[in-house]
């Protein structure tokens, strides 16, 4: 059988009091974990700057912030691998350590053996080739019905 609103309410304003209880002693326990607070209770830094803290962010700030974390991989990568943004098909990479050198297709991915580096899934290249297929035949089959029915002669 469900509850009541009445009890919902009377549950609300009991864990408010409650809330407000420990609030302080919530506050004095998370003040020592941090380190504000020594053991007995009493100040070690006196002046907290808000530059230091810690400031929660939204979701979507955090979102922004892993896009752009991501964004900036992206073009580190790239700039490390490829130094002009010009098209390139084969690049040559020489190993420091060992002084061998490694020659692979920018655009497919391949080394000179053909093998593709292991953070590479198949799998992911089939589903998008399946995708882009399924496309082609759509767009190829695709006929305006408004532009041959409906031309004024």
């Amino acid at each position: 059988m469900p509850r009541t609103n009445r009890s919902k309410k009377r549950t609300d304003e009991m864990n408010r009091i409650k809330r407000a209880r420990n609030y302080e002693k919530e506050l004095i326990r998370l003040k020592k974990t941090v380190g504000i607070l020594d053991k007995d209770g009493n100040e070690i830094v006196k002046q907290a700057i808000d530059d230091e803290m810690a400031v929660p962010k939204t979701p979507r700030q955090r979102r922004e912030m892993k896009d752009q974390a991501e964004v900036d991989a992206r073009v580190a990568y790239k700039d490390e691998v490829i130094p002009s943004n010009e098209p390139v098909e084969n690049i040559t990479i020489v190993n420091e350590n060992t002084g061998k050198s490694h020659t692979f297709n920018s655009k497919t991915l391949k080394d000179e053996y053909g093998t593709r580096p292991a953070w590479f899934k198949n799998r992911k290249l089939g589903k998008a080739k399946k995708k882009l297929n399924e496309f082609r035949k759509k767009t190829k089959n695709y006929k305006q019905k408004w532009a041959t029915s409906n031309i004024p002669l």
